[in-house]
């Protein structure tokens, strides 16, 4: 149980990256005085999660509607994801990935 809610917590901090978008919330704030941020910074994760669990939420329905499992959805972008890093590691697009990409 706590294995997945530190890998659930891993990906979320990756996926939100809070280090990147600091700089950027900075930057965009910086004319605000600190209660108008702090105002803007609580509107924006309450945003950004709404978003997110309306996203878990409209995604699982679609998929169970679909009759499709998690672990398939999973193992198909898994296999984009590889790739497309197969064609950015080799530069030129492929031939034999555009045939995999095309003929699916």
């Amino acid at each position: 149980m706590i294995d997945k809610l530190i890998q659930d917590a891993i990906i979320i901090w990756a996926t939100i990256d809070p280090i990147g978008t600091m700089a950027v919330f900075a930057a965009l704030t910086s004319s605000l005085t600190p209660a108008d941020r702090r105002r803007t910074a609580i509107k924006a994760v309450v945003y950004a999660g709404a978003v997110l669990i309306g996203s878990i939420v409209i995604g699982q329905f679609i998929l169970s509607a679909m009759g499709i499992r998690l672990v398939s959805f999973q193992l198909g972008g898994g296999i984009i994801l590889f790739l497309f890093g197969l064609q950015m590691i080799f530069g030129a697009p492929m031939q034999c990935v555009q045939k995999i990409l095309h003929t699916s």
